[in-house]
């Protein structure tokens, strides 16, 4: 790393004098964003118009999608590149089972038993969220090209559904352990649907 030589010049009453200081040259950082890319890149698609092509992204699982103004501009007519189940797992179905297996546990230490639930609105609402979430990534599935003719597929799809709905029900009467009950069936659903169709989620 070079150094720069800075002069600088302090006025004194009977005179000046010069010193000079060594400042070392600003460091530049080096940030390594690959594991937002993974997170970000399955709910990013194309957007076709009659004008060019741009990317979109999914907001929310109601179907939302932004794009850049530019891309739709003094467009006719546009298509959108549709997620796949690869997409729809990593964006939708996996996050909010997560989510849903991390707010109701219970914890056995060398300290003692250490439970875990929502304990107030806000933390029931964004697990209301979670839960709608991941109903939608199994309705979606169920639309999806994969399920065509496959009633393994579209079995399990609706499974997502029924267990996320199982536990919208724990949500609305606030009952921590049958939304612990309901996370035993998304988990059993996830094993199910994954021994046969475990490609679909790999990279």
């Amino acid at each position: 790393m070079r150094n720069w030589l800075c002069v600088c010049s302090i006025l004194f009453l009977s005179g000046s004098q010069s010193i000079e200081v060594q400042i070392e040259s600003p460091r530049r950082i080096a940030y390594d964003y690959s594991d937002m890319y993974e997170q970000i890149n399955p709910s990013t698609a194309k957007v076709f118009t009659d004008t060019g092509h741009g990317s979109r992204f999914l907001v929310n699982a109601t179907g939302l999608i932004a794009t850049n103004h530019h891309v739709v501009r003094n467009a006719r007519y546009l298509a959108m590149q549709r997620l796949g189940p690869r997409e729809i797992m990593a964006s939708m179905v996996d996050p909010a089972a997560n989510f849903i297996w991390r707010s109701v546990s219970t914890t056995v230490t060398s300290q003692g038993t250490e439970e875990k639930a929502p304990q107030n609105e806000s933390e029931w609402t964004d697990l209301r969220s979670a839960a709608n979430l991941l109903a939608e990534g199994g309705r979606l599935l169920k639309k999806a090209s994969q399920g065509e003719g496959d009633e393994d597929w579209l079995k399990w799809s609706q499974a997502v559904v029924d267990s996320a709905t199982l536990t919208l029900e724990a949500i609305e009467s606030k009952n921590a352990e049958q939304v612990f009950e309901a996370g035993d069936a998304i988990y059993k659903t996830c094993v199910g649907c994954h021994g046969g169709y475990w490609r679909m989620s790999s990279p």
